[in-house]
């Protein structure tokens, strides 16, 4: 018996619209108030819907900014692939940082009002957690060799997603003065080659670093 394949569910164009709405106007509100101190009546005046549409989408603004991290999540994960191109040690060192300095300054109001000091702690935590689970997935590959060595890897994971989050906060409250590139390659002479000549020497003595 064959069975049939449901097609892909698609969201309502003007689901998809209303939500947007809702989330550029937290968005927008985050930039100027304390996260704790906006309501959701303050948010749908600024998107201009009623509560009862508010309400159809989402419980809370928790959740409504909950939803942004996770298009900001989805959105990260088509600019990594595009970027993990390249097999060699450099290319597999640089992968995940500079996709996120890339995406931070496509959206950077999105991630202003995550990593901002009016943001919610949770968010930003649950922001930490994802990266520190890319950071730990790619030191794991058995193709990086450069923290096997002298060094707990967990230790490692927590310095570069710290650092990295530092570096990016700075560059969005000075609002992006420098390119996405340009971010990496100094992200990696701070905190990335200084930690593999760290946890490695031996690597780090023979050049390949």
């Amino acid at each position: 018996m064959e069975v049939k394949q449901e097609p892909p569910k698609t969201v309502d164009r003007r689901v998809q619209r209303t939500q947007n709405l809702l989330l550029e106007a937290l968005v927008a509100l985050i930039q100027t108030t304390a996260y704790d101190e906006i309501t959701v009546q303050d948010i749908i005046d600024r998107a201009n819907v009623g509560r009862s549409t508010f309400y159809s989408h989402f419980l809370d603004k928790d959740q409504l900014l909950l939803s942004g991290l996770e298009k900001v999540r989805v959105s990260f994960e088509e600019q990594h692939r595009k970027l993990a191109i390249g097999n060699s040690l450099e290319d597999k060192r640089e992968k995940v940082s500079l996709a996120f300095f890339t995406h931070v300054e496509t959206y950077h109001q999105l991630y202003k009002a995550v990593l901002g000091k009016r943001s919610n702690p949770l968010v930003t935590q649950k922001l930490y957690l994802y990266l520190s689970g890319l950071f730990r997935q790619h030191l794991n590959d058995p193709q990086v060799e450069e923290l096997k060595v002298e060094m707990p890897l967990e230790l490692a994971v927590q310095f570069l997603t710290g650092s990295l989050l530092s570096v990016v906060t700075w560059w969005l409250e000075n609002n992006l003065p420098y390119s996405a590139e340009q971010m990496n390659r100094w992200f990696h002479q701070l905190a990335v080659l200084p930690l593999i000549s760290t946890a490695n020497p031996k690597l780090w003595n023979s050049g390949r670093a």
